[in-house]
C-alpha cells in the first residue's frame, strides 16, 4: 500500500504533464514532441520564481503554469501554426527539432548540470492509516486534483470549453458554426503548456532538482501514457499516468529498481499490441 502511494503521487505528474499533451493533440491532431520541453521550462520558470521573488509553494506553481502557457503560446503563433497538418509526420520531425532547441537554449541560460530545486515544505512525513506520506507529496496530490477538477469545469460550463470540444471534434464544422478556431487552438496550447510546467515545478519540488534535459528523460513515459490512455483521451491521459506510477513503484517494491524505467516501453509495447485504442480510447477500425 506505501508503494501504491508513492507511485500515486509520482503518477500524478506524469497524468498532468500527460493531460496537457492530450489536450493538445485533440485539437490541432499534433503530436507536440516539444511539450516535454515545455514541462522542463516551467521547472526552471518555478525555479527562478523562488530564486527572485518568494519561497513559497503558490508562487512556483503559478511560475510553472505562466512560463509553460506562455512559452506555449509563443510557440503555437511563431512555429506550430506554420506546420502542413495533412500529416502527422511533419509536425512530429519538427517539434522533435523544436524540443532540441528548447533543450539547448536552457543550457545556454542555466548551464547543462542541474540546479538544486529550492526545499519549500520541510521534510516531515505524516501518519494516515499506517502510510507515511510527505508535506511535498500531500502538495504534488492536492495540485494534480485541483488542476484536474479546474480543466474540468473549463470544458464543462464555460464557452471557451465547449468551443475546445467542438474544435477537437471538427475544426472545420466548427469554423463554419462561428468558432474562432485558431484562438482556440491558441488557448488550447496554452492551457496544455501550462500544465506541463507545473507538473514540471511538482517534480523539481519531489527530486530536489532541475536540469535541462528533464524533458527527454520523461518523454517516453509521455508517450506511453497517451498511448495506455488513448490518444486526445483527457480522462484516459490521467488514469495511465496513475497506473504508470503505480506500475513504476510496485517495480521498484520488488527489487526491480534499475529497469523501472523498462516498464514505461514494456506497457506501451503491452497496449500497442493488445489494446491499440488506450484504456479509453475509440476503437480502431480497420479501413
Amino acid at each position: 500500500m506505501q508503494s501504491i502511494l508513492d507511485g500515486l503521487v509520482t503518477g500524478s505528474t506524469y497524468a498532468l504533464v500527460g493531460l496537457g499533451f492530450s489536450l493538445v493533440f485533440g485539437a490541432l491532431r499534433v503530436l507536440n514532441m516539444a511539450h516535454m520541453d515545455l514541462y522542463m521550462w516551467g521547472a526552471f520558470s518555478g525555479f527562478v520564481a523562488i530564486s527572485a521573488l518568494s519561497n513559497s509553494v503558490v508562487v512556483s506553481i503559478l511560475a510553472g503554469l505562466l512560463g509553460g502557457g506562455l512559452l506555449g503560446i509563443a510557440i503555437q503563433k511563431a512555429f506550430l501554426q506554420w506546420l502542413p497538418f495533412d500529416t502527422l509526420a511533419a509536425p512530429f520531425i519538427g517539434t522533435i527539432g523544436l524540443g532540441i532547441f528548447l533543450q539547448n537554449a536552457a543550457v545556454w541560460v542555466f548551464g547543462p548540470r542541474q540546479r538544486l530545486f529550492p526545499g519549500l515544505v520541510g521534510s516531515e512525513y505524516y501518519q494516515v492509516g499506517g502510510l507515511q506520506i510527505s508535506g511535498v507529496q500531500i502538495i504534488i496530490l492536492v495540485t494534480m486534483v485541483l488542476l484536474g477538477l479546474g480543466l474540468t469545469a473549463l470544458l464543462e460550463w464555460t464557452w471557451m470549453g465547449k468551443a475546445i470540444k467542438a474544435t477537437s471534434e471538427n475544426a472545420e464544422v466548427a469554423g463554419t458554426l462561428g468558432v474562432n478556431v485558431p484562438l482556440v487552438m491558441l488557448v488550447t496550447v496554452g492551457i496544455g503548456s501550462a500544465l506541463g510546467g507545473a507538473s514540471g515545478v511538482l517534480v523539481g519540488m519531489l527530486y530536489g532538482a532541475v536540469l535541462p534535459f528533464m524533458g527527454f528523460v520523461i518523454a517516453v513515459k509521455v508517450l506511453a501514457v497517451i498511448v495506455v490512455g488513448g490518444l486526445g483521451n483527457l480522462p484516459g491521459a490521467v488514469m495511465a499516468g496513475l497506473l504508470l506510477g503505480v506500475v513504476e513503484a510496485l517495480a521498484t517494491r520488488l527489487g526491480l529498481s534499475a529497469i523501472r524505467d523498462g516498464v514505461a516501453f514494456a506497457l506501451l509495447f503491452t497496449f500497442l499490441l493488445f489494446r491499440p485504442q488506450g484504456l479509453l480510447g475509440e476503437r480502431i477500425r480497420a479501413r
